[in-house]
């Protein structure tokens, strides 16, 4: 009669080979969650520009976007799109969300990322807001940058019409 199992030698190499294929991996792994931590980021900025200004265009209002730390008004000052923002129709145009002025969608902050107004960019004119007309155009252009230490800048660039686009450039973040 044969008995069934595996010997310690067979246990052993089969240790060594699943550790190997962890280590060899396991740097691959921490890369890909990175870069998509910089992915998701810029996707969430650019899905919720372009919400801004279809609900700008649709509602033939002025809609507001501004950095928000507590996610509910706007910031005075500040420069990291990181943090969080909040978009909302401003009837009175006085940049701030006041009592009976709709908050349109909330950008919860994005965590291992910095998104900063590009160095030269007119965007946005204080760095802490901007606003889309009712047609949909921008109240001012620029590029937004999002970084991530070691990965490839991507720009937001919102045009004149207030069109937002993304690039991914061939330097790399600080």
């Amino acid at each position: 009669m044969w008995q069934r199992g595996f010997t310690l030698i067979e246990l052993m190499v089969t240790l060594m080979v699943i550790s190997v294929v962890i280590v060899m991996g396991a740097p691959s792994m921490a890369d890909f969650i990175n870069e998509m931590r910089v992915t998701s980021a810029t996707n969430d900025l650019l899905s919720f520009f372009n919400y801004a200004r279809s609900e700008a265009a649709k509602r033939g209002a002025r809609v507001t976007v501004c950095l928000s730390s507590n996610l509910s008004t706007c910031n005075t000052t500040g420069v990291d799109w990181a943090q969080g923002a909040v978009a909302f129709v401003d009837t009175d145009g006085n940049n701030q969300v006041d009592t009976g002025e709709t908050v349109l969608r909330v950008l919860n902050p994005s965590s291992g990322v910095t998104i900063f107004g590009k160095t030269g960019s007119a965007f946005p004119a204080p760095d802490y807001r901007f606003y889309y007309r009712p047609s949909g155009a921008a109240s001012s252009q620029g590029t937004l940058e999002v970084c991530r230490s070691g990965r490839k800048i991507r720009e937001i660039s919102i045009n004149a019409v207030g069109r937002p686009m993304s690039q991914v450039m061939t330097t790399a973040c600080p």
